[in-house]
């Protein structure tokens, strides 16, 4: 298993080496880095996650470590449900990343849940009792069983804190306090699928197939430049 892993690593570093200088080469386009993309590959980005093939357009990189680019290399850097399983540490290391390989006049546009979201859940549950009936019968088959049919929110929003590896649900007056400790100035928030970019437009993915609309239900956007 160490013999497979090593050649797993091998293999994968090389295709980093190989397709970060053909992407980055290309001439008169815009440059845009996708940090965790998953299954979300957007045309025209060099899309990026720390689980790989070993060969493939998607390349190997982790978030939290000092990327393999020059600076000022990239136009947009896009993020979706990726920076909520960062430590605090970690997360500010990504968004000092970010910023070094921005272009001056670059956008870094960071999907992300929403705390705002988990309170108006908590006092409005009326409001989104479908959600709490798909995530209490998706992830929460024990309360099912001792409360059939009343999807109690408290349940739902403390197993939305622990579970998928969640290590901080921000709200926007934390995260914008993050991004201009990071050096970010000019920072925004955004509807989900909008933006004054239109590379940065539609391109929310997460999860759609399992519940139709979660991304707009869960998220908030936000765009930040230096």
């Amino acid at each position: 298993m160490k013999k497979y892993d090593l050649l797993r690593r091998i293999l994968i570093t090389r295709n980093v080496r190989k397709q970060v200088p053909i992407y980055m080469a290309r001439e008169n386009v815009l440059h845009c880095l996708h940090l965790g993309c998953g299954a979300n590959q957007i045309p025209g980005w060099l899309n990026t996650d720390i689980l790989v093939p070993v060969r493939g357009e998607k390349i190997y990189l982790d978030a939290t470590k000092p990327y393999p680019f020059a600076d000022k290399s990239f136009d947009y850097i896009f993020s979706e449900h990726m920076f909520e399983h960062l430590s605090l540490k970690d997360a500010t290391g990504m968004l000092l990343e970010c910023r070094r390989v921005l272009k001056e006049n670059g956008v870094l546009r960071i999907t992300l849940p929403d705390m705002g979201f988990l309170l108006d859940m908590y006092f409005h549950p009326e409001k989104y009792r479908e959600y709490l009936k798909w995530c209490t019968k998706k992830f929460l088959p024990e309360v099912e069983e001792l409360f059939p049919g009343k999807y109690p929110e408290v349940f739902v929003i403390n197993n939305f804190y622990r579970d998928w590896g969640h290590q901080m649900i921000y709200d926007y007056k934390t995260l914008e306090m993050l991004l201009r400790k990071c050096g970010y100035k000019k920072i925004k928030r955004c509807e989900v699928g909008e933006s004054e970019h239109v590379t940065l437009r539609g391109i929310e993915k997460h999860d759609e197939v399992n519940f139709p609309g979660l991304t707009r239900l869960e998220s908030m956007v936000v765009e930040a430049s230096y």
